[in-house]
């Protein structure tokens, strides 16, 4: 790259992050995969950040949504790029980052907040499932936080059907054990019965199962059901019923299950690290390319596209109000 580019990071916590090891730290927020752990990923290609406590730089900055917060100054100079995550747009972002395709696809979501859709990171450091587990079928586990659990799977009643087969269910709240897989034989993971599509969740609880080698249960989210281009990429679940037909299926038919593990190992390598990379890589291209052309777009063209995302912005969180409220 020809020009420098800049990660938004005003707080210390931020800095001593991005400045630690690339491991899995259990710092549950948006900073850490999309900031921190690109700024990792992307330095063993040669790309030399540098962190500013300040958006208005001459330059690219890098920013997740959740740090840029409710400010929304007017950037002349500066091309700012958002991780939006499961978050809002942010009107004085010049590029989104999504990890959901239907952002990208989405005319509006492309034309006015130019969407780009990016995998999540993996979780760092992932432990593998432990090969010599084979085809049993044991443990089956949720791996995140309580809150994105459907209640039916959190209660007694589920645990001890579970019991009843003769396997385990152990959901993982905690944060510093979710990039342990090696005694999970199954991922369930559901955060309500019936599903709606989450058009802003990510599809990262799918990309880490195949990663870690264990095959997944998941509700049928958009980000999942975009990434399932075969039967055994995982199997979508609609309701609790379904949810314990699906793994007496699998209990009784070891060899789906077989086919589901070789699956996982075969799509680990379709969202690897150097694929994410390269993907990161050409939206900083597109983004010093645009940097040459809007130093050549006059104040009062840059101030009227900047309004009409904030007037979009507040239309958007008027639509939701009203549907909240119905």
């Amino acid at each position: 790259m020809s020009l420098q580019p800049f990660v938004y990071a005003p707080e210390t916590w931020q800095q001593n992050l991005i400045n630690s090891t690339l491991s899995w730290s259990a710092k549950h927020s948006n900073f850490t995969p999309w900031i921190a752990q690109t700024y990792a990923e992307l330095a063993l290609v040669g790309i030399d950040f540098k962190i500013t406590e300040t958006l208005a730089v001459d330059g690219i900055v890098l920013a997740d949504r959740d740090t840029l917060g409710n400010s929304y100054p007017f950037l002349s100079r500066t091309i700012l790029i958002c991780a939006k995550s499961d978050r809002e747009f942010h009107p004085s972002a010049h590029f989104h980052i999504s990890h959901n395709r239907q952002d990208e696809s989405g005319f509006i979501n492309n034309k006015v907040w130019q969407a780009r859709y990016v995998p999540h990171w993996l979780i760092p450091g992932i432990e593998s499932r432990d090969f010599k587990r084979g085809t049993k079928l044991e443990n089956i586990a949720y791996i995140g936080t309580r809150g994105q659990l459907a209640e039916e799977l959190k209660s007694p009643e589920w645990a001890r059907k579970i019991g009843d087969l003769g396997l385990n269910w152990l959901p993982i709240f905690e944060p510093d054990l979710w990039n342990n897989y090696t005694n999970i034989d199954l991922i369930v993971a559901a955060r309500r019965f019936p599903s709606p599509p989450y058009p802003n969740k990510g599809a990262i609880k799918l990309f880490n199962c195949w990663r870690a080698g264990v095959p997944a249960l998941l509700a049928p989210e958009s980000a999942f059901m975009a990434e399932r281009i075969s039967e055994y990429d995982f199997l979508p679940i609609n309701s609790i019923e379904d949810t314990y037909s699906k793994i007496l299926f699998l209990k009784t038919n070891p060899e789906v299950y077989s086919n589901m593990l070789k699956r996982c190992y075969e799509r680990s390598k379709t969202n690897d690290s150097e694929s994410i990379r390269n993907k990161w890589l050409k939206v900083f291209e597109e983004a010093e390319i645009f940097y040459a052309y809007w130093n050549k777009v006059p104040d009062l063209q840059k101030k009227t596209a900047f309004l009409l995302k904030r007037y979009l912005l507040k239309q958007e969180r008027l639509y939701y109000k009203i549907i909240g409220e119905v």
